[in-house]
């Protein structure tokens, strides 16, 4: 089974990284906005500053969530069947052009999955007469947030414009697992539950792509790459940690958010 361990009289180091991080975050904002308001003027190595937005298909492994939870836990409980799936993915970014192949890119993403199940039994009375239904529904979510930083370098320029890039990222990662019960002979509730977990990491992501130029400041593009996101133990709002004690000794669990992407872009340079 699962159990929750308090954690209160240690220093919440995972609490500290994502208040450190999103200091970080807040910062690269308004260096960026700083650029785009002054320094891109006569003389600067900004040549021009472009807004992408992309959106497509994520995988993450979870390996954490499905092989202990699930595999360990939920299954043979009855709770859920299926390990997480993978999702859509969005990201916006804004990014620096630096003569003559290179680029600067800050963005923003977000991925995530789930994973459920219901199943649904009947309600009978003394006599053995059907007198309604009840429905026992579960669901397992994850998502994430994520800050990251790229460099592009383009390995030619022109209409078709073929590119690599390397960058940084943070995850603040959330786990939701919802349960209830729904009587349909009283259509009421009769018993419903959600935990909430967070937790945060770094990580790195590789991406191969192409940009193809349109007539005016319009690019469509595409691109596909690999992410390493692992977050820290999560944890709820109390700070006590989600731990697995199916295992000896009991294992904290992580969100892991690595693994394969592709994602269709549009581009618009702005300045």
């Amino acid at each position: 089974m699962l159990t929750n361990e308090s954690t209160s009289v240690v220093p919440n180091q995972n609490r500290l990284m994502v208040r450190v991080s999103a200091r970080l975050v807040l910062a690269a904002l308004s260096l960026v906005l700083f650029s785009v308001s002054g320094v891109r003027g006569e003389g600067s190595p900004f040549s021009n500053v472009q807004v992408t937005f992309g959106a497509g298909w994520g995988q993450a492994d979870q390996d954490d969530l499905n092989d202990k939870y699930i595999d360990g836990f939920a299954r043979p409980a009855g709770l859920l069947n299926d390990h997480l799936s993978s999702r859509v993915s969005f990201y916006g970014e804004l990014a620096y052009s630096l003569p003559p192949k290179h680029q600067l890119l800050l963005g923003l993403s977000y991925t995530g999955g789930r994973t459920n199940s219901r199943c649904t039994e009947l309600i009978t009375d003394e006599s053995q007469q059907v007198i309604g239904t009840m429905t026992v529904s579960n669901e397992l979510s994850v998502s994430a947030i994520i800050p990251q930083a790229r460099f592009k370098y383009f390995m030619s320029r022109g209409t078709w414009s073929p590119f690599v890039s390397l960058g940084a990222a943070y995850a603040f990662g959330k786990a939701n697992l919802e349960q209830e019960v729904v009587v349909d002979s009283s259509e009421a509730t009769l018993w419903s539950k959600e935990d909430k977990y967070t937790g945060g990491g770094f990580g790195w992501l590789v991406t191969m792509g192409v940009q193809r130029s349109l007539a005016g400041p319009v690019s469509l593009g595409a691109e596909g790459g690999y992410r390493q996101i692992v977050t820290g133990d999560l944890e709820d709002d109390a700070g006590a940690m989600w731990r697995f004690d199916g295992a000896r000794p009991a294992q904290a669990v992580r969100l892991d958010f690595s693994g394969w992407y592709l994602l269709g872009t549009v581009t618009v340079e702005i300045l």
